[in-house]
Parts: structure tokens; sequence; C-alpha cells
């Protein structure tokens, strides 16, 4: 499926969407807004992590506080910014797919999961506690 890309630089803010996903959504709300790939809208952002208080400095790819490993569900395709649900995502597992490691959130409030890349700056301890946490070895 191929998708177009408009981005739009009116007088007010600039804008970047997909068409096809929806309305778009002014960079003055989201940060920067960078067209990555067909699905993904790079958007350096910086935020104060509602789990634990760490202020986070985003880099356009930054999806969870590297402290806690917490998230938010905000995104329908990743960096959209267009999700309704607004609930918190736990880092409920650390999986491995084709050499990556990954977190994976669960909302708390619709149930909805969705892995996301470990991070070089993640805690290390906090991975390995939510891993041995849902290891099957370890129960």
């Amino acid at each position: 499926m191929n998708y177009c890309v408009k981005l739009c630089y009116s007088g007010c803010s600039e804008t970047a969407i997909i068409l096809g996903l929806g309305p778009s959504v002014p960079s003055s709300n989201l940060g920067t807004p960078t067209i990555m790939s067909s699905k993904f809208i790079r958007t350096k952002e910086n935020f104060i992590c509602e789990k634990c208080g760490t202020r986070v400095k985003g880099n356009g790819y930054t999806n969870h506080c590297p402290e806690c490993l917490w998230s938010k569900h905000v995104d329908v395709f990743p960096g959209d910014r267009k999700g309704e649900c607004l609930g918190m995502m736990k880092p409920v597992e650390v999986d491995v797919k084709s050499n990556e490691h990954l977190i994976v959130h669960k909302c708390l409030t619709c149930g909805h999961t969705k892995p996301n890349k470990v991070a070089e700056e993640d805690n290390f301890d906090t991975l390995i506690r939510i891993s041995a946490e849902n290891s099957k070895y370890f129960k």
C-alpha cells in the first residue's frame, strides 16, 4: 500500500501528516515532526513521566521513561499522537525478536499491548527486574 505524505507549512505552524490516517496535528502541540516511514512520524518532545516523575528529554524515538520504563498510550501509529485512550502502559515483559530486545507495554485502561525497542539509556536494573518477574524460569 502506498501512502502520500503531506508537509504543510502554514503561517502558524508546521504540520506533518500521512494522508488517510486522519486530520493533521499542529507541530506546536507535538514538537518537531519528521516523516521516517509510511506509518512513523518522528516527533522530538520532552516529557515528565506520569509514573515516576522523571524528566525525559525526547530524541524523536523516545516512547517510554528510561527510568521506570512505563509509557503512555498516546499513538495510533508511532509518533502520530492520535490515540484517544491516554492510559498508562505498564512494562510487562522483556522479549527478544530477531536479536533485538523489546519492552512489551500493556495499557492499563484498554488492555492494548505493544512492543517497543529497548533504548541505550534505559535503566538496566529495571529491565532485568521486569525480565525476571515475567520469566517462566523464575516462576
